[in-house]
């Protein structure tokens, strides 16, 4: 069997959730399916990830070792030097609270606090550590959730990373594979 589905949202669609629901009936078995198909408002349409690190180097005569400028370097680049970087092309500010970023395992950082991600502004989300090697960067940048560890939404072979907004909808995802995560090398859009 083969089935095509196609959603063409217009701008009346925005920011609404749509249930589509497939049921697929034989003689042997009956198969039931179901999504959640989210248009994301205008703003969220504007924020994108726009860079990423999954494999930090640790060679310390790399020219890719401290990617995030701290002084002094991190004792655990492998972990802490791992980040996302979350991008607002909108022409207004948007507040992250309640937004996360997952992988394909599991939520890995909520933004808890209110985060006014500025109008052409972006965030640096790492890997920690909460306390001490702050990184030194032109925009805004937040570690890692207390009890995260490593930000490990970044797997070296592979993985997704998911950004969901407050109400837990997909707003961007970012699927990169081996070898998109060289060591030290990070991915830009």
């Amino acid at each position: 069997m083969t089935a095509t589905f196609t959603f063409q949202p217009t701008s009346a669609d925005a920011g609404s959730n749509y249930l589509v629901i497939l049921d697929a009936y034989n003689n042997a078995a009956t198969n039931h399916s179901t999504w959640n198909i989210y248009v994301p408002n205008p703003a969220e349409r504007q924020i994108i990830i726009s860079e990423f690190l999954a494999n930090p180097t640790t060679d310390t005569n790399s020219p890719y070792f401290n990617p995030l400028h701290r002084d002094p370097a991190s004792t655990n680049a492998a972990a802490h030097d791992e980040f996302v970087e979350i991008v607002n092309l909108a022409n207004t500010d948007l507040d992250l609270v309640g937004w996360t970023i997952a992988d394909d395992v599991a939520v890995r950082h909520t933004f808890f606090n209110s985060l006014s991600l500025q109008s052409s502004n972006a965030v640096i989300v790492y890997g920690g550590p909460l306390n001490g090697f702050l990184p030194n960067l032109p925009v805004p940048s937040t570690p890692l959730n207390p009890g995260g560890g490593a930000l490990s939404v970044f797997n070296n072979t592979g993985d997704s990373i998911v950004l969901r907004n407050a109400n837990s909808n997909l707003v961007v995802r970012v699927v990169y594979g081996v070898t998109s995560s060289t060591n030290g090398i990070s991915l830009t859009r």
